[in-house]
């Protein structure tokens, strides 16, 4: 029997559709089994694996939240001893060491997040670590959950779609990988959920405040600026400025003045100085990435390459979206998801775990293809379904992928800006033969419009 034949009929439509739910909804569950287990043995935060210490990412954000706490005590007490250093490696070390004892990391871990870190995760420190990042993991998730729910979910018609893009979306590795290691890439994605939701509905005040909060991640606020400013310009600018003053203020007031002077150097450091460990240019799913594998440093050359193309990534989205202002919402949509790829693959600093966003993009395409009929269309959707079953083996086969010099999200990313060039192209030429379809009156009225 052929593919063709085997699709045509609606009953093994259906039933390849639940098995690949099924295969998604029992992985993911066992994924999370084991993330419980883990915890469970008190192994989640810091564990020495044959004879090296390993240290999770949670360690910086949890850090983060206590040397807020240590700040907020001391504002509050009134004392006149000077507020800690947070962006000393010194200072950061040694709360982290008592944090993960007996385990100790070869190097500091250095944490070189902008101070609205301190300020997102200062509630954590009511609880301890573990609590800690519970609430952080279930939290999001729940966060997450409703926006999909709110957002995404009522694009789609059949309640059969409704269930799997949830499933597919937690099965997926990028988000066990963000919960295994209490990443902020947690916060990214709800934000970016939102942030696309407000601006596509014209809502630019509030969607400029969302962008705001991408300060947080710092290497993605280019590329998303350049689509607030391209589509909402002022109102998006205007509530851009004011989230981002609530927070510097709030940053400020918090911090002292002098940590916030700080962090430049730090953010330096952090990600070029070889004496603290954060940064895995080797691991990065990126163009870096992909620089660092093939020349075998990370210098100042590639960084350099990657500066500049991070920088004309951003300029480039900004005329793209300027030029097509008045497109139709299925074509921004692809737009977008064109945007959050060229993010991605040319940020300075991406990890696999930031590919939560691939998957949004990947939904936008699966969005997009309800309305849209051509032949390019099954190798797109085939791309779409393949992402959260495919991600796991690229991480797993890593070591294989690196010897072969190759970054495989950052191929996939790459893949699916292909993809999307197409189906934009294909958009084009139904718009012109829908509009050849109309008579000549109707279409001189549209014109006249």
């Amino acid at each position: 029997m052929s593919f063709a034949k085997l699709f045509s009929n609606p009953k093994n439509r259906t039933r390849l559709w639940l098995v690949y739910i099924s295969l998604l909804f029992f992985w993911g569950m066992q994924g999370y089994a084991y993330l419980g287990k883990v915890y469970g043995k008190g192994e989640m935060f810091a564990q020495i694996i044959e004879g090296k210490p390993y240290v999770s990412d949670f360690i910086n954000s949890y850090a983060a939240a206590r040397l807020a706490q240590q700040c907020l005590q001391i504002k509050l007490s009134g004392s006149p001893e000077a507020l800690p250093r947070i962006y000393d490696a010194e200072v950061q070390a040694r709360l982290q060491n008592q944090l993960i004892a007996p385990v100790k990391p070869e190097s500091p871990f250095y944490n070189q997040y902008a101070p609205v870190m301190y300020l997102l995760f200062l509630p954590l420190s009511l609880f301890s670590m573990p609590h800690a990042w519970l609430v952080w993991c279930f939290g999001t998730a729940l966060a997450i959950l409703l926006i999909l729910v709110k957002t995404v979910l009522p694009h789609y018609q059949n309640l059969k779609t409704k269930i799997s893009i949830p499933i597919a979306t937690f099965a997926s590795f990028p988000y066990w990988m963000s919960f295994k290691l209490g990443q902020t890439s947690l916060f990214l994605l709800p934000d970016m959920l939102l942030f696309w939701h407000w601006l596509a509905g014209g809502r630019y005040f509030i969607a400029g405040i969302s962008a705001s909060l991408v300060i947080l991640k710092l290497q993605y606020l280019p590329a998303i600026m350049a689509v607030g400013l391209a589509l909402g310009r002022l109102k998006f600018l205007a509530g851009f400025s004011s989230g981002a003053i609530i927070l510097g203020t709030a940053c400020t007031l918090l911090l002292g003045i002098q940590n916030i002077l700080d962090f430049p150097s730090a953010l330096l450091q952090g990600e070029t100085g070889h004496a603290v460990t954060g940064v895995a240019p080797e691991m990065m799913q990126n163009l870096r990435g992909s620089l660092f594998l093939i020349t075998g440093q990370d210098g100042k050359l590639e960084h350099q390459i990657a500066f500049a193309v991070w920088l004309a990534t951003a300029i480039f989205i900004y005329f793209m979206f300027k030029r097509e202002k008045t497109a139709s919402p299925e074509k921004r949509n692809l737009l977008f998801a064109s945007s959050l790829c060229l993010m991605l693959v040319s940020s300075p600093h991406c990890h696999m775990q930031d590919y939560v966003l691939l998957v949004f993009a990947l939904e936008l395409i699966y969005r997009t293809s309800q309305n849209l009929k051509t032949e390019s269309l099954i190798p797109s959707l085939a791309l779409v379904l393949a992402f959260p079953i495919l991600s796991w083996p690229f991480f797993m086969l890593m070591m294989v992928f690196h010897f072969l010099k190759i970054q495989p999200f950052f191929i996939y990313a790459l893949l699916t800006l292909g993809t999307l060039r197409g189906l934009i192209q294909n958009l084009h030429q139904n718009l012109h033969q829908d509009l050849k379809k109309i008579p000549v009156s109707d279409h001189q009225q549209d014109l006249d419009r």
